[in-house]
């Protein structure tokens, strides 16, 4: 499943992962979940990661109108982040929808 967010609607955000919602009455799925989001070939992927126990990392891009879309997540449980590196995020971003795009990283 792929999520996309509305960067500038503070009520809208929900967590990808085991689909928990931080707003579940405002959270529309008719409205912020779309299958079958393409990359953007000129814009770079934002990555953004979580450290803790079970590393986490989300693929995104940003597009027209601070529109934030949540491409794929890549989650890892009872993993070090070198681990979670090396075997989860890494093969990720070399799927070819990713290839050649540049990237940042935020944590």
């Amino acid at each position: 499943m792929q999520i996309g967010l509305d960067a500038t609607c503070t009520q809208c955000l929900a967590t990808i992962r085991r689909a928990q919602l931080f707003f579940r009455e405002s959270f529309k799925s008719s409205f912020h979940v779309e299958d079958g989001l393409l990359t953007n070939r000129f814009a770079p992927l934002i990555i953004g990661q979580d450290f803790g126990r079970d590393p986490c990392s989300v693929i995104t891009q940003m597009y027209a109108r601070g529109r934030l879309l949540v491409l794929e997540e890549v989650i890892a449980e009872d993993i070090g982040l070198q681990g979670h590196l090396e075997r989860n995020l890494r093969p990720a971003l070399m799927k070819p929808c990713y290839m050649g795009l540049p990237h940042l990283n935020y944590w």
